[in-house]
């Protein structure tokens, strides 16, 4: 089936606001086998909410409309449908019932344009929104569905959970689908292997997604065995590579290893800035594992707060494999972690010399009395070498850990 959103707000035509509906709605879609395709973002017109209805009646079985079902003199949306359907808006006590309730414990009256969400298109069926007060509302006419969700992003996401409960069922393609996710492969390397095995595998629908050292492969198919036979061929062809199959961050993966293992780790860093640190932080319970870093970013700091010997940094230099070594076992030693990590490189978009361009990066992880170390070359601008530089990172601690176990 297909489906046109329209994204309704004239406030996301100016700088500074952003949109996270479309994201959102086309994961849930997916599963169901719906495909958004098309998606505009509609100014608080009816004219022009008419224009997108007309164009989408002609190219898709579903349309969705979001925003626009407020108490405001520019919330048209349940006017415009109307006015294209040819039909009248009628008055819901039940939701005027809510909205007097609402401002009752406010202690306040409600102005009388707050009573404006309570007309509904005629025939439509209401999709319960229990974050605020405007209902979705769901119509089909003929071969084709209209659902109309509000544009707050908690009560969209709200509305739509409700209607896929009451109404999901009705769309009986639903397919299953599963999120891979590869670190420290390139695109052209994973889709040339796909290519491959596509005949073969006929009825699975897949499509890549790529960031700096992370790949992520959705597939498809409403049969399950098909997915599994998938799933099997991708695992054996990137066996070290392979880290998820619910699509998970590779940070939640080493996450849930060392916690599961009991291990602590503390980090050594430089260009990244306390990148590694963050990541790691930002999730919940990361107490447990995460001991501390120091992002030693000048070259005293290197020798002071880590104990890196003076000549090692003028002899190899603080950019290369010899100080990511020492980085990463002088703070497994300080902070007495089971994993050190040692992180040196140049993120640009100046430092770099012909031997060592931008995107020079050496990663040290230290555990057990072992230490591996890897060089990488990113691409990218300075953001995106940071963030490299932290996949790989992870990575490596992933790996060291598997490979540990086995």
């Amino acid at each position: 089936m297909r489906c046109s959103l329209g994204i309704v707000g004239s406030e996301l035509m100016l700088p500074g606001f952003s949109d996270t509906h479309f994201s959102y709605i086309k994961e849930k879609l997916w599963i169901y086998n719906i495909k958004v395709n098309s998606a505009t973002y509609i100014e608080d017109d009816i004219n022009s909410i008419k224009n997108f209805l007309n164009f989408s009646f002609k190219n898709s079985e579903f349309v969705i409309l979001t925003g626009g079902l407020g108490p405001t003199e520019d919330d048209v949306t349940k006017d415009a449908v109307a006015l294209f359907l040819k039909t009248n808006l009628t008055y819901n006590s039940k939701i005027e019932k809510k909205i007097l309730e609402k401002f009752s414990k406010m202690g306040k009256k409600p102005p009388e344009n707050s009573f404006k969400q309570a007309l509904i298109i005629k025939g439509a069926q209401l999709i319960q929104n229990q974050v605020g007060i405007a209902p979705g509302q769901f119509i089909e006419i003929d071969e084709r569905k209209i659902l109309l969700l509000p544009g707050p992003p908690d009560e969209l996401k709200n509305v739509f959970e409700n209607f896929l409960k009451k109404f999901g069922n009705n769309f009986k393609s639903k397919i299953i689908t599963s999120r891979y996710k590869l670190a420290e492969v390139v695109e052209p390397e994973v889709d040339e292997f796909l290519c491959r095995i596509k005949e073969k595998i006929k009825n699975v629908n897949y499509t890549i997604l790529s960031k700096s050292g992370d790949i992520e492969v959705i597939a498809s198919a409403d049969d399950i065995d098909a997915l599994k036979e998938f799933e099997d061929k991708l695992r054996e062809k990137f066996k070290r590579e392979f880290y998820s199959t619910k699509g998970e961050k590779l940070e939640d993966v080493v996450s849930n290893i060392l916690k599961k293992r009991n291990l602590t780790i503390s980090c050594a860093e430089s260009c990244t800035g306390g990148y590694l640190s963050k990541t790691l932080t930002d999730i919940p319970g990361s107490s447990a594992y995460f001991l501390g870093s120091i992002v030693a970013y000048n070259n005293r700091i290197k020798i002071e707060n880590l104990g890196i010997d003076k000549n090692a940094i003028e002899k190899y230099g603080a950019v290369s494999s010899q100080v990511a070594i020492l980085m990463a076992i002088k703070i497994k030693e300080r902070f007495k972690s089971d994993i050190g990590v040692g992180i040196t490189g140049i993120a640009g978009p100046s430092g770099g010399t012909k031997e060592k361009p931008v995107g020079t990066v050496y990663i040290a992880v230290s555990r057990n009395k072992k230490v591996k170390v890897k060089k990488f070359l990113i691409s990218g601008n300075r953001n995106r070498i940071r963030f490299g530089t932290v996949m790989r990172a992870l990575n490596m601690v992933r790996k060291s850990l598997i490979e540990e176990k086995n």
